[in-house]
Parts: structure tokens; sequence; C-alpha cells
């Protein structure tokens, strides 16, 4: 099986510039956990809802909710975003993805071809590949 296999994420995009609080109502709007981060046509980072809640101000905090948002404004994708994120292509074997995300611990590698990102691939989307796998598997014997 090859990542091109899988269903893939079609993630938003976004640019490093843009502040923590419209980047967590995009990925809220999409209902998406990632989005990538481009510059231009490059893909520089990608950013994911749990970065954007660990920069959210301590529930102890003693700041109004007002204040809350204003330090979120403050904030950009570029503070908290993965830079420089791997890259496979749709042709990558899954197996070598599998190896990549867990050598690198990390949880979505971008998906890119010769026109750029085309998809994200989570480390969820391969947990489903290998039940489909495992249920083919459990029908032909």
């Amino acid at each position: 099986m090859l990542v091109s296999d899988c269903p893939l994420t079609t993630p938003p995009v976004l640019t490093p510039a843009v502040n923590l609080s419209a980047a967590g109502r995009l990925l809220a709007l999409h209902g998406a956990t990632h989005a990538v981060v481009v510059e231009g046509e490059r893909l520089v980072g990608i950013i994911s809802r749990r970065a954007i809640g660990a920069a959210h101000p301590s529930c102890a905090t003693s700041l109004a909710r007002g204040e809350v948002g204003g330090r979120l404004e403050g904030v950009v994708v570029a503070d908290v975003m993965t830079p420089d994120p791997l890259i496979v292509s749709p042709a990558t074997p899954l197996g070598e993805a599998v190896r990549l995300m867990r050598d690198a611990r990390v949880n979505v590698l971008a998906v890119q071809d010769q026109e750029g990102v085309v998809g994200l691939i989570t480390a969820n989307d391969l947990l489903r590949a290998l039940d489909r796998l495992v249920a083919l598997g459990r029908a032909d014997g």
C-alpha cells in the first residue's frame, strides 16, 4: 500500500503571520486538527489544534476573558508551528511513512507532489489503513 491509497486529510492553509485566534477559528470551521503553513508556494510548517491550545494562558490565570483573547491576537502561527515538517509523496510506501513517523516521533506527515501539498496523513489514518489490511487478511483466511 502507498500513501495515496489512504484517504488524505485536506488541510486548511495558513501563513506564518496569522494570529492564533484566527488560526483556531479556521481549524474549528473546517473541523480540522492540523493546518499547513505556507509562504508563497513553499510549505514552512504545520500547526495543530493542540499547539494552539497549549499557547492559551493557564486556566489558573488572573487574566479576564477578554484579555485571554487579546493575548492570542498577539501570538502568530510562526511562533508555535512545527517548522520544516516531514514530507512524503503520494507514492511513498505506507511502511516507510510509519517508520518516518515513529523515528521522528511525530503524528502527522505532509503529502506533497510536484504541484504542492495534496494533504496530510496522520497516525490515525495509518491505523485505519492497518485495520483495513487486517480485516482483508481475515476475509482471505
